[in-house]
């Protein structure tokens, strides 16, 4: 706290754990709920060039385009195509975004979760169409590409980590609220508004056991205690 708490006064608690610091401080949340830049510390993405910003904006953008693209496939389409597409839209964009970006930004953390789920789907259309072997190729390159999104960060892992994780056993591909915020900052229109998830497939799924090291630290550093792991899940209504 930036100042002692009174025994027995009533604290609001709140987080974001989808949203960057800078954005944070571009849309004001941080007077908004009487906070100071200083007392949350430094971010990296303060001290980028404009073409660096313009390659985050466009980064952290992807993961919603996706889930609207998805979403507005309609009935009698060809969902391999649209899967496909989009999967090598979403690859492009972070291949780029690497190229200007450091690799370890906690930026990229929804973007690649997206881009392994894709995989997935990918995996799982393949095996219901009778080429379970190249299907299993990618359903173990989509848990390489979690594990190695996962590894590349820098620092405290926290809600944001785990969130990603539990929709990946839901199998949600989940944008973050940040295109809600800019709709709400004026930033963009009303139809950027949408909060919703797109669900996969049943076999676009990891199970715990395939990152059982990760989800261990990650609910070690959001509660505090591993041994908890079993309780979230349950909680989650996932099996472990």
């Amino acid at each position: 706290a930036i100042r002692p708490i009174v025994p027995g006064e009533e604290v609001l608690l709140s987080y974001w754990p989808d949203i960057d610091s800078s954005d944070a401080q571009s849309r004001g949340m941080y007077e908004g709920f009487g906070m100071s830049c200083s007392s949350v510390g430094g971010a990296p993405e303060f001290e980028f060039s404009a073409e660096q910003l313009a390659e985050l904006a466009a980064l952290k953008g992807a993961p919603a385009a996706v889930a609207s693209r998805l979403a507005a496939v309609g009935a009698g389409s060809d969902v391999a195509v649209a899967f496909d597409e989009s999967a090598a839209a979403l690859s492009a964009t972070i291949s780029k975004a690497e190229g200007v970006l450091p690799k370890s930004l906690r930026a990229f953390l929804e973007p690649r979760f997206f881009q392994a789920q894709l995989t997935l789907q990918q995996g799982a259309i393949l095996t219901a169409r009778g080429d379970a072997d190249r299907g299993s190729q990618l359903q173990k390159l989509a848990v390489k590409q979690i594990r190695s999104a996962l590894h590349i960060l820098e620092g405290a892992w926290g809600k944001r980590v785990l969130l990603r994780l539990l929709f990946a056993f839901k199998g949600a591909l989940r944008p973050s609220p940040a295109m809600m915020m800019a709709v709400g900052s004026g930033e963009v229109g009303e139809g950027g508004a949408e909060d919703f998830s797109i669900n996969l497939a049943k076999q676009a799924r990891i199970s715990p056991e395939d990152v059982r090291s990760e989800l261990e630290r990650a609910v070690q550093e959001v509660f505090g205690d591993e041994l908890l792991m079993p309780a979230v899940l349950s909680k989650c209504g996932i099996a472990e």
